[in-house]
């Protein structure tokens, strides 16, 4: 009886040996070299299609340019008169205004991202699908923002105005006549104001795009990747 309990509990410490043994061989180890050059690769790339994916829905009139704390003109484009029209011609202006600084914001994205150091490459990596991109919006922000804000001081804001006038007229008449009551949107803003707050409109449009852009490529096998970056990946 002693003699089978002794090669039963053998046989069990060997199947552990075997079955660790088989964990260490299958599963992957990679140095922090490797980890960082993967997040470079995953940044670099990301940041290529977040530009290119945000100047491409500008130039179709995919994006409004209209801040979320102004999003009711948007709900309420077409039940107010002229409001459509309005809010085109803002898209179509800020499009044709922005446009040219594509190559600009190009280069000075991808110096920030090609200069990015990454204090725990292995930690980073591990923090989700999207963890570089809001690495780089928890360091980059501000300064995003600023540059954008300096390059649109010349942005003409009428048409903008004529929304905001438009939309508080149709609150005010709606509320007279019908007694429904809707919050009118600021209108006493400074240009200057205005102008900060497009800014991080459009800083707050680029990392969302860096953002999918990011979560596109870490999860999505791609037979072009790096090799490296599509093992640490998980990818292959």
């Amino acid at each position: 009886m002693r003699l089978r309990s002794a090669a039963l509990f053998a046989v069990i410490i060997i199947l552990i040996i075997l079955v660790s043994c088989r964990s260490t061989e299958t599963a992957p180890a990679f140095s922090d070299e490797e980890i960082e050059q993967t997040l470079y690769y995953v940044l670099i790339h990301s940041n290529d299609e977040a530009v290119s994916y945000m100047f491409r829905d500008m130039n179709e009139l995919k994006e409004n340019m209209i801040p979320e704390q102004y999003s009711a003109m948007d709900e309420f484009r077409n039940e107010i008169p002229g409001m459509d029209m309005l809010l085109t011609d803002w898209a179509s202006y800020t499009t044709v205004f922005i446009i040219p600084m594509f190559d600009d914001f190009t280069s000075y994205t991808l110096q920030i991202a090609e200069s990015q150091k990454f204090t725990d490459p292995r930690a980073l990596l591990d923090s989700g699908t999207s963890s570089v991109s809001l690495y780089m919006r928890r360091l980059h922000l501000n300064e995003i923002t600023q540059t954008i804000r300096q390059s649109i001081t010349d942005l003409d804001l009428s048409y903008w105005k004529m929304a905001v006038i438009q939309y508080n007229a149709w609150v005010n008449t709606r509320a007279l006549l019908s007694g429904q009551e809707a919050k009118p949107l600021p209108s006493e803003l400074s240009d200057s104001s205005l102008l900060d707050l497009f800014a991080s409109h459009l800083a707050d449009l680029y990392f969302k795009h860096l953002s999918s852009a990011e979560v596109m490529i870490r999860t999505t096998p791609d037979p072009d990747m790096d090799q490296t970056a599509a093992r640490v990946l998980g990818l292959v």
